[in-house]
C-alpha cells in the first residue's frame, strides 16, 4: 500500500529552506520501504534503531515509530527557532532591525516549507486510521494513532511560530 509522500529534514538540518526533503514510502503487512534522494534525519533514526537491535512487531510499528521521530525533530527545529526568534525580538526591540528582518524572513521561509510538506500528513494519517486495511492490527492501529497525534501537535506547533515569525 503505497502512503503519500512524506516531509522530513536532511540528516544535516542548517535552517535552510533547501534542507528539506521528502521519502516516499511503501508498507505491506511483512514489510516498510523507503525512498529518498538525499539521507534524511527521521529515516537514520529508524534505521539507527533497528540496527540498534529494537524490535518491531510490524510495519506499522515502523511507521509509527518513523512518525515519532518526525514528531521529535520537527519539536527541535521548533525549539532552536523559538530561540533564534526570541534572539532577533531582542535585537529588534534594541533597534537594531535591518538584520533583524532578514534573519526573520530567512527563518520564515524555512518554517513555511517545512509547514507546506507536513501539513497535510496528519489529515492523510487519519483518514487512513479510520479505515484501515484489514491486516492492520488494533493494536497498530492505536499505537499509529498515537504517534500522528504526536505529529500533528508538532505541526500545530509550527504553524503558531510561523504566525509569530510573521
Amino acid at each position: 500500500m503505497p502512503l503519500p509522500s512524506r516531509g522530513d529534514v536532511l540528516f544535516d538540518f542548517t535552517f535552510d529552506a533547501a534542507a528539506v526533503g521528502t521519502t516516499s514510502l511503501c508498507i505491506e503487512p511483512r514489510w516498510l520501504v523507503s525512498a529518498r534522494l538525499r539521507p534524511l534525519r527521521s529515516v537514520d533514526h529508524l534505521r539507527a534503531a533497528v540496527r540498534g537491535g529494537q524490535a518491531f512487531r510490524s510495519p506499522v510499528e515502523l511507521l509509527a515509530h518513523l512518525l515519532q521521530d518526525q514528531a521529535g525533530v520537527l519539536a527541535d527545529i521548533l525549539r532552536q527557532s523559538t530561540l533564534r526568534v526570541d534572539e532577533i525580538e531582542d535585537r529588534f526591540l534594541a533597534n537594531r532591525t535591518s538584520a533583524s528582518r532578514t534573519e526573520l524572513g530567512a527563518l520564515r521561509r524555512v518554517l513555511v516549507r517545512l509547514q507546506r510538506l507536513l501539513a497535510p500528513e496528519p489529515a492523510a494519517l487519519f483518514r487512513l486510521l479510520n479505515r484501515p486495511p484489514g491486516w492492520i492490527t488494533t493494536e497498530d492501529v492505536g499505537d499509529l494513532r498515537q504517534a500522528a497525534e504526536e505529529f500533528s501537535a508538532s505541526v500545530g506547533d509550527s504553524a503558531v511560530l510561523v504566525e509569530r515569525v510573521k
